[in-house]
Order: structure tokens, then C-alpha cells, then sequence
């Protein structure tokens, strides 16, 4: 037999006592029956963890084990794992990452029973997305502990250290995690590299850097345009907007309002030949010089 509701379908439980849960977003509600007894209950929970008190709120209807409910695989309010997640994350998010990371390491010796590697990954997965890049540090540190050749974490890692503007640590989370990496990791990580490396330089030029001679990368490059407008020098690709070049080092230069595209020119001779686009996430797009 299958029964459904609204969003979600499952299969009856092998006992008398059917259980269902219906979840509507953040709320949560359950209904089981028991058709020996012919009791039932619903409940209705305002709550994205509803479902975690449905064990003691059927056992008030049926008291004993409840079949339906642990059918259902939910964690239940006083459940390790879930109390880990909730405690941790809320260390992390409203005292701090010291704290956080504390209540982390409490609960992987308090219950060696728990996959603590899993519970990094989700608690790295949330800080993300709250911009908590401090204690993510701290977890995805601790994942390589256990792993020195978790590749991801190193990743991960070092969008953290560029997130809190620590570029030179980015750097070098990058070169560790190449000397474990194969296959297109390895060219991805190098355009990463290549990406930060120009910070690293920029913050470290002296005043006696000065930008090249702007003649020698004028002219147009298949669709692109670069060019001299009153004192400002330009580059419109195709019939696009144009934006301002921000000379950085070298022939790399930053485009004003697009902070993840930046221009390298290769020159050859008294002229550059070819530039190449490269976006902050490791992808490059050339295009060859098209007029003398």
C-alpha cells in the first residue's frame, strides 16, 4: 500500500500504526493512525525540525516503540548527530569560531560514534553561505588534519583565505593542494594560482613599477578593442560597454566593474600579439591581434 501526501509519497511500515509526514517549507506536520485501536493524532509543528519530536509525541497515543516513526528515518530532538549540528552551528554563528570550533571538538570526543568528517563538510557547506569564512577556516583546517590529501578541502580552503583578503595563505593552500591533485584539478588550481599571484604581486610592487608603453597594446584583437579615449585607455569587447583598464603589473590590467575579468597582454616585438582573458574562476578566453 502507499499512501501520499502533498510533496511527499511513502510506503506504509510494516505495523498497524501508519505514519505521515507532510512538510510544507520551514513547517512540519504528522499524522499516524492506529487502525487496531482506531486512534489517531495529527500534530503540527512551526518548525523545520517538526519532525524532530514525533517519537515522544506518538508515544502518547501508542506507548511503546513506534515502527511508523522510525520508518520514517528522522532524527529525533535529542539525537547526537542533530544536537552536534545545532550546537556547533550556533557556537559558530552567534559566539564566534574559537567557540565553534570548540563545541566541534566537544562533540567528537564526547561521541566517537559520529561521523565528524560529514558533520565538517555540512558545517564548511552552511558557513559558506552565511559568509562565515573565519570558522570555516577552522573546520576545513581540521578536515585536513585527518586528510593531508583532501583536495577539496584544500580548495575550499583557500577561497576562505581569499574571502578574509588573506591572499598570500590562499597562495599557499593552492600550491599544497596541486601537489596532491591529478588530472584537470591541476590546470583549474594553476589559473587560480595565476589569479591570486597577481595580487600577491601588486601588494608587493615597490613605486619604481611603471606601466608599460599603452601604444603597444592598442589596436583590435578579433572582436576585442583596446583603445585611447582622452587620456583613459579602454577595452570594449564586440559592440558591448566599454570599461576602463587599471594597469596592475607587468601587461596584466583590471577592468573597472567587472572585479572577476582581467586582461594579460603578450607582447611581441613593438607590439602585443594576442591577449588573453582570465576570469577569477581559473577560465581563459585569447584572442588574436587583428590589425598592424
Amino acid at each position: 500500500m502507499t499512501v501520499s501526501q502533498p510533496g511527499i509519497a511513502c510506503s506504509a511500515p510494516p505495523s498497524s500504526a501508519r505514519g505521515i509526514p507532510v512538510e510544507d517549507g520551514a513547517a512540519k506536520s504528522f499524522t499516524i493512525g492506529h487502525l487496531e485501536q482506531d486512534r489517531a493524532l495529527v500534530y503540527f509543528a512551526n518548525s523545520y525540525y517538526g519532525m524532530a519530536i514525533a517519537d515522544d509525541i506518538a508515544g502518547r497515543l501508542v506507548p511503546g516503540p513506534s515502527p511508523a516513526v522510525d520508518w520514517l528515518g528522522y532524527a529525533t530532538w535529542n539525537d547526537p548527530k542533530r544536537r552536534a549540528r545545532r550546537d556547533t552551528l550556533r557556537a559558530f554563528a552567534e559566539v564566534g569560531a574559537e567557540q565553534g570550533m570548540a563545541t566541534f571538538e566537544r562533540y567528537e570526543r564526547m561521541h566517537p560514534e559520529l561521523d565528524m568528517d560529514n558533520l565538517a563538510s555540512f558545517l564548511s557547506w552552511v558557513l559558506e553561505g552565511r559568509e562565515l569564512h573565519d570558522g570555516r577556516a577552522l573546520i576545513l583546517g581540521w578536515q585536513i588534519q585527518q586528510n593531508s590529501e583532501n583536495v577539496d578541502a584544500y580548495l575550499n580552503l583557500a577561497q576562505s583565505h581569499r574571502a578574509l583578503g588573506e591572499v598570500e595563505l590562499a597562495v599557499d593552500t593552492l600550491r599544497e593542494a596541486r601537489t596532491h591533485a591529478e588530472g584537470e584539478v591541476v590546470g583549474f588550481i594553476d589559473a587560480q594560482l595565476g589569479w591570486l599571484e597577481d595580487d600577491v604581486l601588486v601588494a608587493q610592487q615597490d613605486g619604481s613599477a611603471t606601466e608599460p608603453d599603452r601604444t603597444l597594446i592598442l589596436g583590435n584583437y578579433d572582436s576585442w578593442r583596446v583603445f585611447d579615449k582622452e587620456g583613459t585607455l579602454l577595452f570594449q569587447p564586440g559592440s558591448s560597454n566599454q570599461y576602463q583598464l587599471t594597469w596592475m603589473h607587468g601587461t596584466t590590467y583590471a577592468l573597472e566593474e567587472l572585479e572577476w575579468f582581467r586582461l594579460r597582454f603578450e607582447l611581441d616585438g613593438d607590439q602585443a600579439s594576442k591577449v588573453i582573458g582570465r576570469y577569477s574562476d581559473g577560465r581563459t578566453a585569447e584572442s588574436l591581434r587583428t590589425n598592424p
